[in-house]
């Protein structure tokens, strides 16, 4: 196949495109600024970004089977500039011209199990799950708002697939994304506190390998979240510690304890000029994220299977360390 990737450089985008590689597709990579997550890979570079329309039609224009759309803004701190709606909103309408406009065959769109309601926490979260009508979280907003675009476009003529991962880890995480980073530190052990909560991990690689699977066998108009495995920060923090061959001595801080900390973590972090440990928002996803995210369609019809979380941690550590990132 002939295909087109967004946010190539990124972490999915980096993974996405050395398996596409492997499997022998013409591989083209929108590209902005930072390349190296594709040094060396045999890809057509398309400088541009998808807030810029005549970058996606160029990136478009060379009879593109199908395009993966997995460039987004992500951000843990709200919206102050507005480039959390632009990029993940107004790009993805960008996306969606350019692809009607161009006649590609498919579109396969990166969303969040953000962009789902949260609640009830009792019941599993599936893909029957409906769509956040409003959120505090910007990110959150901006990519729910994504999906009803991209939905919409559907009814208009759009073969197009949506795909929600939760929380990624994995190599290949060249800037690195905010979980690479906390792995990162976990590896250091400069995590010596954490809060009591966690995320449902999925592999990089896995959510690419099922992207791909997508790109034929998923249905068109379909939902289908990749999930992998629940684990607490203390469990992932552990699991860091052991490949590190580092001692853990971290302590979960209470959800409670945290909340009241946050004004003055907040203020430390801007006196010192650095990034928050922790944000409102962040806080909330770690604390209240859902422990029963359900991955059933997409390994019935994607043939997602999700590896170990400990064989992640191993391999993430492993290409760190190989790639400078640990010394």
């Amino acid at each position: 196949m002939r295909v087109a990737v967004t946010g190539a450089s990124g972490h999915v985008g980096a993974n996405l495109c050395r398996q596409l590689v492997a499997a022998g597709h013409q591989v083209h990579a929108l590209v902005y600024r930072d390349v190296r997550a594709l040094t060396g890979l045999p890809v057509k570079l398309h400088p541009g970004n998808v807030l810029e329309p005549d970058s996606l039609q160029r990136l478009c224009s060379d009879k593109i089977d199908v395009l993966f759309h997995t460039a987004a803004h992500i951000s843990i701190r709200g919206d102050p500039d507005g480039l959390v709606e632009r990029v993940n909103l107004e790009g993805t309408r960008n996306v969606i011209a350019a692809c009607l406009a161009n006649q590609v065959g498919r579109l396969v769109h990166f969303s969040s199990i953000d962009a789902l309601q949260n609640e009830p926490h009792e019941q599993p979260l599936d893909e029957n799950r409906a769509l956040l009508s409003g959120s505090k979280s910007a990110y959150a907003k901006s990519k729910a708002d994504a999906e009803r675009a991209i939905l919409k476009a559907v009814t208009e003529g759009l073969d197009a697939i949506i795909l929600s991962p939760t929380s990624i880890l994995g190599p290949f995480d060249f800037k690195p994304s905010l979980a690479g980073t906390m792995l990162l530190d976990m590896f250091r052990g400069h995590l010596p506190i954490l809060v009591q909560g966690g995320f449902d991990w999925i592999d990089v690689r896995d959510v690419a390998i099922a992207a791909i699977k997508a790109a034929t066998d998923g249905r068109s108009g379909e939902r289908y979240l990749l999930s992998g495995k629940w684990a607490s920060l203390s469990d992932v923090s552990r699991l860091a510690a052991a490949q590190a061959q580092i001692h853990f001595g971290a302590t979960a801080m209470p959800k409670s304890l945290a909340w009241l900390g946050l004004p003055l973590v907040s203020a430390y972090c801007k006196v010192r000029g650095k990034a928050p440990l922790y944000t409102a928002e962040s806080l909330r996803l770690v604390t209240e994220s859902h422990r029963d995210i359900r991955h059933e369609k997409a390994s019935r019809e994607l043939g997602l299977t999700p590896r170990p979380l400990r064989k992640t941690v191993q391999d993430t550590h492993d290409w760190f360390q190989e790639s400078g990132f640990l010394k």
